[in-house]
């Protein structure tokens, strides 16, 4: 019946077939084919916000102060399916990003330069170089750049720290732009690379009371506010009051006005090269997000008092952190057999948790949207389908499954699991998965503790979609609404498979905890 839409043959050329599976190499995006302007590349830590490395190596979007939006882009207002949500922000539905991509946009002056000797400044961005290739091997972004009228060659590696089963310091709300300058000449040069960031914190709140203070000391330049006034919102508490700060390590810097610059010199013998590392940072910690149970508030600001503070954190650490994130990225890329761009498809995905999808509170609860503003929740018929966090990250997920699904959400009386946590209805995949989360979860730890808090509920949410299975067959009976946001009705392979997953989850724990009749039970709905 397809075959008029999906024709057996596809005509496909021998040599197409034969690249899915050969290892191939990395993908080079190149400023010489118009490649690089719809490139933007999360590297901020998880949950602190979002901020993209484009393909020319410029920062761009800067959705970390806590602006309450659905969607992250100024868009144009001919786009169908784009609506207005206040000043210069829009969102578009409907495959609107991908009908008509986003550009790089930046509401704040930075960027890096480079200077030979006397010679003007070259902008490290698209406009200052014949070529620029981009690699993105997430978490490290690789931008070279080339221009033979220039004796220096600049290769920038951006990152924030990502370091599998460390949490804590792959939640750094930091990036660190590593930039190696290489003498392709044959003399000696004398260069400067200079690193300019604009002050605009508390711009989006517009009040007359906010006067920014930007300064420079020992290699920091910090872009902050002073001043506050008792109102019905406290300036401390508004929510893109905070901290900037950009740091290099034996930088000299200037101040003009809400612009700060620092300039680190070097010397440069013909085929040698130098390192030179900029740190940025943000600190920016009230976050009003819509949850009954917590108090809003960024998780890095109860760790960080300040952006030097996580700033300094980095530079102390910045060789283990380093030497962690590229062994992640060369582990994953370069000693796999898998074709590089199943690789680089398959591991883009992740770089969701280092976007405004997601958040951490204060007090350490994992909280995410279905997209960005769009779906509170958590919603466990959408988050249960990842699985990258649970494997590379397991404290975020032990903690939803321990605070959330089986805490706020858990409904004792019935075994429900509510889908958004609070004051919402079942689902019946996001019930399923997150009963095989349990699983996972406690493969996941060291010991068996989490399993033995959580098991008496676990039981308790296997017995609430038994009931949903009235004849015993194994197959759920009546509504059963999912992620498709409808109750469907039926025999349902793909809920019903769900549910005997679920089950068979059940018999393994239940054996685990010692109930060997619970977990015959489940094994015999399971073998329906």
């Amino acid at each position: 019946m397809f075959e008029g839409v999906i024709p057996a043959d596809k005509n496909l050329t021998a040599e197409w077939v034969r690249s899915l599976t050969e290892r191939g190499v990395p993908t080079v995006y190149r400023k010489s084919n118009d490649e690089l302007r719809f490139i933007g590349m999360p590297v901020g830590g998880i949950a602190c916000g979002l901020l993209y490395l484009g393909g020319d190596g410029k920062l761009w979007l800067w959705d970390i102060f806590n602006e309450p939006r659905e969607g992250v882009m100024a868009r144009t207002a001919e786009l169908k399916g784009v609506v207005w949500l206040g000043r210069s922000h829009f969102f578009a539905r409907d495959g609107a990003g991908y009908i008509s991509p986003y550009t790089q946009q930046s509401p704040l002056e930075q960027g890096f330069t480079l200077q030979i000797g006397t010679e003007k400044p070259r902008p490290l961005d698209q406009t200052g170089w014949e070529e620029i290739t981009f690699t993105g091997q997430y978490p490290v972004g690789t931008v070279h750049y080339t221009d033979p009228a220039s004796p220096v060659a600049v290769t920038l590696e951006a990152f924030s720290p990502f370091i599998p089963l460390n949490l804590a310091d792959s939640s750094l709300p930091v990036t660190v732009l590593r930039f190696v300058l290489t003498n392709t000449g044959e003399h000696a040069v004398e260069a400067k690379l200079s690193g300019f960031l604009e002050n605009i914190v508390g711009r989006s709140t517009q009040h007359p009371t906010i006067t920014r203070a930007t300064k420079v000391r020992r290699g920091m330049l910090t872009c902050g506010y002073v001043g506050a006034v008792p109102e019905e919102t406290p300036l401390e508490q508004r929510r893109d009051l905070g901290e900037l700060a950009l740091f290099c390590s034996g930088a000299t810097g200037r101040v003009d006005r809400d612009l700060g610059t620092l300039t680190k010199s070097v010397s440069l013998a013909p085929g040698k090269r130098v390192v030179v590392t900029f740190i940025l940072a943000w600190h920016f910690p009230h976050n009003p997000l819509p949850v009954p149970d917590a108090p809003t508030g960024n998780h890095y600001a109860a760790r960080f008092s300040s952006a030097a503070h996580a700033a300094r954190y980095v530079q102390e650490n910045l060789p283990r952190l380093t030497r962690e994130t590229f062994l992640w990225r060369d582990t994953f890329y370069n000693d796999s057999t898998l074709p590089h761009w199943f690789l680089e498809r398959t591991f883009a995905n992740t770089s969701i948790l280092a976007t405004t999808t997601l958040h951490r509170l204060a007090t350490g609860r994992f909280w995410a949207w279905e997209g960005i503003g769009c779906c509170p929740g958590t919603c466990t018929h959408v988050w249960h389908y990842a699985q990258a966090p649970g494997r590379l990250f397991p404290e975020l997920e032990r903690s939803l499954r321990e605070h959330v699904d089986f805490g706020v959400g858990f409904d004792s009386d019935t075994g429900m699991i509510r889908h958004r946590a609070e004051e919402s209805g079942p689902a019946v995949d996001g019930q399923c998965g997150r009963i095989l989360g349990v699983l996972r979860e406690h493969q996941m730890s060291p010991d068996s503790q989490l399993l033995t808090r959580l098991w008496p509920k676990v039981k308790r949410a296997l017995e609430f979609l038994m009931a949903h299975d009235q004849d015993g067959d194994g197959l759920l009976d009546g509504a059963q609404e999912n992620t498709l946001d409808a109750a469907w009705y039926g025999k349902i392979a793909w809920l019903s498979s769900l549910y005997a997953a679920a089950l068979r989850a059940g018999e393994a724990l239940a054996t685990e905890q010692g109930e060997p009749e619970f977990a015959g039970l489940c094994a015999g709905r399971a073998q329906q």
